[in-house]
């Protein structure tokens, strides 16, 4: 495994750190997150890999296999099902009613958790060499065929219909240059990190005949990769953090790089945030507002090895191996906005000036989906929800006149699998307060940014709508 089978090398790392000499670079300079654990979790064996539904974290963790945690109260996590592995549960994918596991000598796991307390092994994609990362799309949006990437080591890129999760179909594959560890989608290209053969951009177009468009090779060992627009995220070992401009699939161009203390293992992004895992080092948290010019804002160390991480509103969810799940407030360091989750998000942000609240006015987001059904923090129609179709907004920062702190966010989004096809109408309302507020609405579909809205609202009770989207 990228660290679990590594400890030698670990502990090699780990005495260079300490000499303040790995590789050549500096230990990194940037404060500690300011904000608080607020709960934790103990490992059961190895905790890799985790995705947050509503309320609800699922976790691999290793040989005990996968957990399913009750977080609704993020300061006392309680697992409330679980899936034992056959080899080592490792990565984690979830659309919908599903989850899909890797087990690394076994293979890909698809699971109903209709229930979470009971999730059921409804069927397993025999690995060719070891199952590692696994990602989830559609050809598009109101496509009724899923597809799951598998990344599968020496075994290459497999495309694997499971629009059917009791009878999994393999369409096509892609051989690996050396090692596929990790895939990343947007529309129908993928993203693969192939070991010490890089990053490879990879046309999914036709599942039955992946095939690749351009590659860019790696300074070291490219392990995972995340995507976002024009931009391609790649954790590329001990030379850090490599960033791409694949406007041109065929050409992938590296526009900046951030050097690591340790070992740059996975990466995700929310917003503008990456979240990048050091290894032994902890999680870095980097500014990619400007791609070209990467800034880290802050870092919370490991207490035992970085590995995956997730982000939900104010919460930063931390796996970090042996030790288990940590949970942390992070609002500090996170930065305003968090991001696109599951299929479609609307995300409120706002500014003030003027007002008598130190907080500021109370603005509400309210978004309606193509059957009806109205979401609001206003607490009108489905209020926060969930719609019959899962729609939800994450909080209600009430500003000076209530809970919140003021500015937001506020997310209104619709879990992966759950969003209807059609027209979305969303728009802002001043609901108490006074003062200006300067407002901004992103919509995201999947962690893509589509498009941003900005306006101004001046009197209490105004509601507009900022406009309507096709999903």
């Amino acid at each position: 495994m990228r660290s679990f089978f590594k400890f030698v090398h670990v502990l090699l790392l780990c005495l260079a750190l300490a000499a303040g000499t790995i590789l050549g670079m500096a230990a990194p300079a940037a404060a500690e997150c300011p904000g608080s654990q607020v709960g934790h979790l103990a490992s059961a064996n190895y905790t890799y890999d985790i995705v947050v539904e509503g309320s609800y974290a699922y976790i691999t963790d290793g040989s005990y296999g996968m957990r399913v945690v009750d977080i609704s109260d993020p300061s006392n996590p309680t697992e409330v099902g679980h899936l034992p592995a056959n080899d080592n549960s490792y990565a984690i994918a979830v659309s919908g009613s599903y989850a899909y596991v890797t087990d690394l000598n076994t293979g890909l796991k698809i699971v109903d958790i209709s229930t979470p307390s009971s999730p059921n092994l409804l069927s397993t994609v025999t690995t060719w060499n070891r199952a590692w990362e696994v990602a989830i799309y559609k050809p598009t949006p109101s496509s009724q065929t899923t597809y799951a990437l598998l990344s599968d080591g020496s075994g290459g890129l497999r495309v694997i219909d499971v629009s059917d999760p009791n009878s999994p179909v393999e369409k096509g594959r892609l051989s690996s240059r050396n090692y596929t560890y990790a895939a990343s989608v947007s529309g129908t290209t993928a993203y693969v990190a192939d070991g010490s053969g890089g990053l490879v951009v990879v046309d999914i177009s036709d599942p039955d005949n992946p095939r690749e468009l351009g590659r860019a090779s790696s300074n070291n060992y490219s392990y995972d990769v995340a995507v976002q627009g024009n931009y391609v995220y790649v954790a590329d070992g001990n030379y850090g953090l490599r960033i791409f401009d694949v406007s041109d699939p065929a050409n992938p161009s590296e526009v900046s790089h951030f050097s690591v203390a340790n070992r740059a293992l996975w990466v995700s992004i929310q917003g503008d945030r990456v979240f990048l895992s050091d290894a032994s080092y902890g999680l870095r948290i980097i500014n990619v507002s400007d791609p070209t010019n990467p800034q880290e804002v802050a870092y919370i160390p490991t207490a035992n090895y970085a590995q995956e991480v997730f982000v939900d509103g104010k919460y930063l969810y931390y796996c970090d191996g042996s030790y288990g799940l940590r949970i942390y407030d992070a609002t500090d360091c996170l930065g305003i906005d968090p991001g696109g989750r599951g299929d479609i998000s609307f995300v409120l942000s706002w500014t003030y000036s003027g007002s008598s609240y130190s907080e500021g006015p109370d603005i509400d987001l309210w978004v309606e989906d193509p059957n009806g059904y109205h979401l609001s923090s206003s607490r009108d129609g489905y209020g926060l929800g969930p719609t019959p179709n899962g729609g939800r907004i994450d909080q209600d920062d009430q500003g000076g006149t209530g809970p919140g702190e003021g500015s937001g966010p506020e997310r209104a989004y619709w879990p992966s699998g759950e969003a209807s096809p059609g027209t979305y109408s969303f728009g802002v309302r001043y609901y108490d307060g006074d003062g200006t507020a300067n407002y901004t609405i992103k919509i995201y579909f999947g962690n893509s940014l589509y498009k941003s809205y900005t306006g101004t609202l001046t009197s209490q009770g105004r509601d507009i709508t900022v406009g309507t989207i096709e999903y």
